[in-house]
């Protein structure tokens, strides 16, 4: 989501270098930065920068200027889980503090793509993981007990096999003929 208002921000600043800019270039610099409409608060006054007709009413609205963990865990898994299409409204601080607030307002969509490729590459690394953990731990473990398990059970019938040819060696012994 950081990266949304970062693209918003450039994009506004794009705004600031001409003073006004064309429709065409406008709605091309809200595609680019996905977003819907970018909103920057300097000294208490809001500015509309860009903006894009809004398909749908706003249903959230979500602050990342101090979250907590809580909060983005508990948000991050409903996003992830929320298949349908919303429009929601961030509000954070921009790059370098320019300004003092900036406010966008964006689809879930993107949202909700870019959560599902992360979550499905953190699920590649963690059975990788796994996975070698698991030929660690059965390597580790033959290696540990089993084998020296099996020396010591070898030398333990050698023993007993040495024991029985020795009786039978014995000149002293009385054989029944």
């Amino acid at each position: 989501m950081r990266a949304s208002l970062e693209r918003a921000q450039i994009a506004s600043l794009a705004l600031e270098a001409e003073d006004r800019i064309s429709s065409d270039l406008e709605a091309e610099l809200l595609e680019i930065a996905e977003v819907y409409n970018v909103v920057l608060r300097r000294n208490e006054v809001r500015q509309l920068v860009l903006s894009f007709p809004i398909p749908a009413p706003v249903v959230s609205s979500f602050d990342l200027r101090h979250p907590t963990v809580y909060d983005l865990v508990v948000d991050g898994l409903a996003a992830l889980f929320d298949l349908s299409d919303q429009v929601i409204r961030l509000l954070g601080d921009p790059m370098r503090q320019a300004e003092l607030l900036i406010e966008i307002t964006m689809s879930t969509r993107g949202l909700n793509e870019a959560l599902v490729a992360y979550a499905s590459q953190v699920l590649w690394v963690s059975a990788a993981i796994s996975a070698l953990t698991a030929v660690l731990l059965f390597w580790a473990v033959r290696e540990a007990l089993f084998l020296p398990m099996r020396h010591v059970d070898s030398h333990i019938q050698s023993y007993a096999n040495a024991l029985e040819d020795a009786r039978s060696a014995r000149g002293d012994e009385i054989h029944a003929n």
